[in-house]
């Protein structure tokens, strides 16, 4: 156990909040997917976006209980994009103000101090992080992850701001790098006395241990003074969210990066703004507008995945979303640098599916290590039906 955590928290000092993504959970609900092979669709809203329970039965041990979110997009084109460049100036005015802030190269990028505010940007400009010393009294303590423990702060508001204001003040900010927030973000209120719990939890399991050399320097008590919102917000690309989580492309082995935001925002204001990988932005069109598939059609793929596979854990689709996934042409890796060309990159829709392999209802069955299970995904082309990999 005490093993495990340590490989998790090194990962999480090297990429603190990167990648990961905090898909909510469901109940599923297998009886009612096996009692019929047709699809089942439950309205949730009427919004613009086409939110609704969608049951299927694909198959020994392989069912779908998932809510869909997808924006009602009855054609959709495969775009040309690059990544975008943030511009040091614009940065500086939104988290200094009007303060002459001197840079300091530092490693790969340049960072700006003032106080207790820093300002990371790199060299290439394709990232940022701004950032105070509250994002080391959180590392390793808050993990963002599917298997995280963010479902453990269950409290709606906090005394300082309610959420919703919260959420309103990060958008602010947003616009203001001219970025488009896709739907409701996720937001959690972190309150001061299940992080003193998760601090415990934390130091009992191994972070003592990165505490004694003096890499993470915790707070020694939490109070009500210092509580927060984590918000995470998926970026509009011509009115579809951006894939948020990421894949390695096959066959370059080649890691692609997904597009998320995430914010803190304390009674001080924020606290830590950066994007998780990297933002993308519509340089072009590939082609005409083609036909959306329908998510049956897509299922189909899936379905061929698991085909050739016994099946002995119950497989369950969760989520389902349409979205646009990068995909690099003719990718390059800087031999120096170890930097990955993104001058080559087309913006595929596709349906996402999130997986989740559930133990059978047995007695010896750990409903705690099931949940530590991490989600799969499985994306297919939106206009083709092919899986992309």
């Amino acid at each position: 156990m005490k093993k495990t955590f340590i490989l998790t928290f090194i990962c999480i000092l090297i990429l603190t909040f990167i990648g990961c993504s905090n898909n909510e959970r469901i109940n599923t609900n297998i009886s009612a997917a096996k009692s019929s092979i047709t699809s089942v669709q439950e309205d949730l809203n009427n919004s613009s976006n086409s939110i609704h329970r969608f049951k299927k039965n694909l198959g020994e041990n392989l069912y779908v209980d998932a809510i869909v979110d997808a924006p009602k997009i009855e054609s959709v084109s495969v775009l040309k994009a690059e990544s975008i460049k943030f511009d040091p100036e614009t940065l500086l005015n939104i988290f200094f103000k009007l303060k002459n802030i001197k840079g300091k190269k530092e490693g790969v990028g340049v960072l700006y101090k003032d106080d207790e505010k820093n300002l990371m940007i790199l060299n290439d400009k394709t990232f940022f992080e701004f950032f105070t010393p509250l994002k080391s009294n959180i590392q390793g303590i808050i993990n963002t992850s599917d298997t995280g423990n963010l479902n453990k702060f269950k409290l709606e508001n906090l005394d300082f701001m309610f959420k919703q204001e919260a959420i309103s003040r990060a958008k602010e900010f947003i616009s203001k790098l001219n970025i488009t927030t896709y739907g409701q973000p996720k937001a959690y209120s972190i309150d001061y006395k299940t992080m003193q719990q998760e601090q415990e939890k934390s130091l009992k399991e191994g972070l003592q241990g990165f505490v004694d050399l003096g890499k993470v320097k915790l707070k020694e008590k939490w109070t009500k003074d210092d509580e927060f919102y984590y918000i995470q917000f998926r970026v509009d690309i011509n009115g579809i969210p951006c894939d948020n989580i990421g894949y390695t492309q096959i066959p370059s082995g080649i890691p692609v990066s997904g597009s998320q935001i995430e914010i803190i925002i304390s009674k001080k204001g924020i606290e830590l703004f950066t994007p998780l990988g990297t933002i993308y932005k519509k340089v072009g069109t590939v082609g005409d507008g083609k036909s959306v598939i329908t998510i049956d059609k897509a299922l189909e793929t899936v379905k061929k995945r698991y085909d050739s596979v016994i099946l002995q854990k119950e497989i369950v689709i969760k989520n389902i979303s349409l979205i646009y996934t990068p995909k690099l042409i003719n990718p390059k890796i800087d031999s120096k640098t170890g930097a990955i060309d993104l001058k080559q990159l087309n913006l595929v829709p596709c349906w996402l599916f999130t997986i989740n392999q559930k133990g059978k209802n047995t007695e010896n069955t750990n409903i705690a290590e099931i949940d530590k299970v991490p989600n799969t995904y499985i994306r297919v082309n939106a206009i083709s039906g092919e899986e992309i990999l």
